[in-house]
């Protein structure tokens, strides 16, 4: 199943304990396809590989590229947008940084929006 999946990206969103917002981002998730929990680990993977401390939408959208299966990577490949570039433009976008450590990089505001909307 999918249950260690999301666990690993439940983890940023428990970091900040158990307050009633942290648990309604934990329920989102639980609402979302093997895929999308796929393409969300891929951009906390992107943002690990360039050293940031947050994943934020750029970061989201070269996930869901790296997918590759879900309808939003047909989507964005009908549009002739291919996993290197996208990541390759991700990486002039948000540059080499000093992060990427942590085990939990927390999402950015929009990050945490896109997320929201995507489930509604």
């Amino acid at each position: 199943g999918s249950s260690g999946m999301q666990s690993s990206v439940l983890a940023p969103l428990r970091a900040a304990g158990a307050r009633p917002a942290v648990a309604r981002k934990a329920m989102m998730f639980e609402r979302f396809t093997e895929k999308t929990i796929k393409a969300v680990m891929l951009a906390q993977s992107e943002s690990r590989r360039l050293g940031q401390d947050h994943v934020g939408t750029e970061m989201l959208a070269v996930g869901v590229v790296a997918e590759g299966t879900d309808f939003g990577a047909r989507a964005l490949e009908k549009l002739g947008i291919k996993l290197l570039d996208a990541r390759s433009n991700l990486e002039l976008m948000v540059g080499n940084g000093q992060g990427g450590k942590a085990l939990e990089i927390p999402f950015t505001t929009d990050a945490k929006h896109v997320l929201e909307d995507a489930i509604e």
